[in-house]
Parts: C-alpha cells; sequence; structure tokens
C-alpha cells in the first residue's frame, strides 16, 4: 500500500490549518498507515504523538452509543421502551407549538419519547444555540449549570424540564440527545457514566488515556485548540476547558471524551473487526442501519445542505452514528454501511466492517472553518483508493 499522496496531504493541512494533526489506517486490525504532524502546541512546539490528548467533542457520542447497545445486548431494555421507565423526569414531555400572548404555548407530547429516539437524534431535544426558542431555553440551561458543578443525571433532570422542539420521533435534531444517553447507561448499569466507560469499553481495549478529565490524564501532552483569524493565523481560541475540570464533574456523553490517537484507533479498529468483545457483531450492523424515516429522513438530509454539513450527503442515521447509504450522492469510493462521526473540532472517525478497516483522524481547530468537509472526504478517498 502506498500512503505517500496521504502522507504529503496532511503535512500540507497543517501548514494552512492545525497546528499539528494525528492520522491512523487500521486493515484487518493492523495499522498499515500511521502518522504525526506538527505540534500539539504553537507555543510549547512539542511535536505531536500518537499520545498527544485530543478533545474529542462529538466523536465522544460514538463512544456513548456503544456504552447503551453493551447494555442493550444484555437485554436491559428494547429500544422502542419509553425513556420514562428508566428516566421518570421523561415520562410527561411538552412540545411546543408556538407563542401567543408573549407566552410559549405548548402541548403534551402524542407519544412518549423512547431509548430509540435519544439514538437516532429524533427526541425532540435541542442544544444550546440562539435558532429557536427551545435551542434558547436550551442555552440558558447550559449557561446556568456551566456556572456551578453538576452530574450527568441532574442535567438528564433538567433538560428533561425544557419543551421539545417536535412530537417524539416526527423529525430529526441534532442535540443533547446522547447527554441523556449517558444518564440512561448510569441508571441501567448502576454506575457512574465515566467508570462505566472505563471498566467496559478503555479498560478492556487497553485505551489507558482515555477519560474526560484533565486531573485524570497527561494535560501536559493535550494538543492546543485553535482558530483561524481573518489573515489565517492560528490564535488559542478553547471553546471551554472548564468542561474538562473534576470542578464542574460533568461527563458528557455528547461531547466529553479525551483521548489520544493509539486509544481511538483501538476503539474504532474494534468496531471495525466485529466488535473485538466490546459489542457483538450483528450489534454493530444493527447500529450502523438507516434508522431515519418520513420526516426524520427529510430533516437529515435538508441538514446536508448547509455548508457545514454538507460532507454528509449520501448518508442518513443511525443509532448514534452517521451512516453511508449511497455512494453516488456522497462522491466517495468507500463501502455502504461505513460509519462513525465526526466533531466541532475537526476530528473524525470511520469504521468499515465490509472491508474491516478503520480511519482515524484527529485535530483542534474550530473557526471560521474547522476544515472537516475538506479534510474528510479526501482522507477517505486517498486511504480506500489503496484497497485491492
Amino acid at each position: 500500500m502506498d500512503f505517500s499522496a496521504l502522507d504529503q496531504y496532511l503535512q500540507h493541512i497543517i501548514e494552512v490549518g492545525p497546528s499539528g494533526c494525528a492520522v491512523s489506517v487500521n486493515l484487518g486490525g493492523e495499522t498499515v498507515f500511521s502518522g504525526c504532524y506538527g505540534m500539539e502546541s504553537d507555543q510549547t512546539m512539542q511535536p505531536v504523538s500518537e499520545q498527544t490528548l485530543f478533545r474529542m467533542y462529538s466523536v465522544s457520542k460514538v463512544i456513548t452509543a456503544v456504552a447503551v447497545m453493551k447494555i442493550y445486548e444484555k437485554g436491559a431494555f428494547a429500544l422502542d421502551d419509553p425513556l420514562c421507565r428508566y428516566l421518570p423526569e421523561f415520562s410527561a414531555p411538552q412540545v411546543l407549538k408556538g407563542a401567543a400572548n408573549n407566552a410559549i404555548v405548548c402541548v403534551p407530547a402524542r407519544e412518549p419519547i423512547t431509548i430509540r429516539h435519544l439514538l437516532t437524534m429524533t427526541a425532540g431535544l435541542a442544544y444550546d444555540s440562539q435558532l429557536d426558542s427551545v435551542s434558547w431555553q436550551t442555552m440558558q440551561l447550559v449557561q446556568r449549570l456551566n456556572q456551578g458543578a453538576y452530574s450527568v443525571r441532574e442535567f438528564s433532570r433538567e433538560i428533561a424540564k425544557l419543551p421539545l422542539a417536535f412530537e417524539p420521533g416526527c423529525g430529526y435534531r441534532y442535540s443533547f440527545c446522547l447527554d441523556v444517553a449517558g444518564a440512561l447507561v448510569e441508571e441501567l448499569s448502576g454506575k457512574r457514566f465515566g467508570k462505566f466507560l472505563a471498566d467496559e469499553i478503555f479498560e478492556p481495549l487497553g485505551m489507558e488515556h482515555s477519560g474526560f478529565f484533565f486531573e485524570d490524564l497527561r494535560k501536559e501532552h493535550l494538543a492546543e485548540f485553535y482558530s483561524l483569524d481573518a489573515d489565517g493565523k492560528r490564535y488559542v481560541d478553547p471553546i471551554d476547558d472548564k468542561a474538562y475540570c473534576k470542578s464542574r464533574g460533568y461527563e458528557s456523553g455528547g461531547a466529553g471524551v479525551l483521548s489520544t490517537l493509539a486509544d481511538i484507533t483501538k476503539f474504532a479498529s474494534a468496531l471495525a473487526n466485529g466488535g473485538n468483545g466490546i459489542l457483538g457483531r450483528k450489534t454493530i450492523d444493527l447500529m450502523r442501519q438507516d434508522h431515519l424515516r418520513g420526516k426524520a429522513r427529510e430533516d437529515f438530509c435538508a441538514a446536508t445542505q448547509n455548508p457545514a454539513w454538507r460532507l454528509l450527503k449520501g448518508y442518513s442515521y443511525g443509532l448514534g452514528v452517521r451512516t453511508l447509504v449511497s455512494l453516488a450522492e456522497s462522491g466517495l469510493n468507500g463501502s455502504i454501511g461505513e460509519f462513525g462521526w465526526g466533531s466541532v473540532g475537526g476530528s473524525f472517525i470511520v469504521c468499515d466492517p465490509q472491508e474491516r478497516l478503520s480511519i482515524c483522524y484527529l485535530h483542534q481547530l474550530h473557526q471560521p472553518d474547522n476544515m472537516e468537509n475538506e479534510i474528510t472526504p479526501r482522507v477517505k478517498a486517498m486511504v480506500y483508493s489503496q484497497l485491492a
């Protein structure tokens, strides 16, 4: 296999974007290419290595989805069980219908939120932005909680008080669903979320440098988080580094995992090679199915028209992961059913059970463009071109 084109491309990337990046390609459980480029920080000039610590942001969602499905394999729940059976705070969800006389109008949801809704982002929850009233209220909640310390269960109880953006199952919206899934893991396992991940995923796979808090990991080898100014010059721009401190205490299933190239390669490779004892092969097949129907599928396709999500054309959504459903629409030379996810920092993982292939790419770049749309399809194309 000849990865010289990929090597040259990644050397170019650190000249125009992040201070450093790390990449691995694993085939059949063996790493066939691994490269670390640039520096962890422009200040320390410490070279990136396989042990450099990266904020995984939304790649964390794949880990959380695997945690939920491990419990599914134990028979603890069925996908279409009402969420309120296990998290009673969701027993009476309200759906936002509009506003009248300067007041928000909500009505009781027609159907309960199910665990499938959580894993497919069809529950009606939102993220913390200014997109609409539900997002605005979510943003206010997060800002209030971040002023102190709070737990995964406390977050779930608080967000359950907010109205839903739509009837459960009747739309797709990228949201805090996988954070609530972390609370579900706690309730069903009887363990703190981070402890469950350590016991059931990180330790069995030998992921020694993965977790939620700086205090538990090697922060001296943390990749700095950057944005670019109008002249293309990097400046330090951490989104919220307090999120990774024990003083806050929140273990975000949607965006909170810290990991390294060496560790995340073990995780992605396990999913591409039948689960490697972490998850059953047939469970992985279930996760990477297209689970969106009707309005939810329409919403996902509409989201790919947004410049920020154009790299997801040809994809749909499974259980906590994107899944490739159309090679022609995607423009990729990959495999139907290839799955994974990306992140606000530009990192992503690819898991392809058909080829027993995984790709991990890590960097830390935010504004004005994390380069996800630029890098992701090109790296995939160069890797897949080498398969016989």
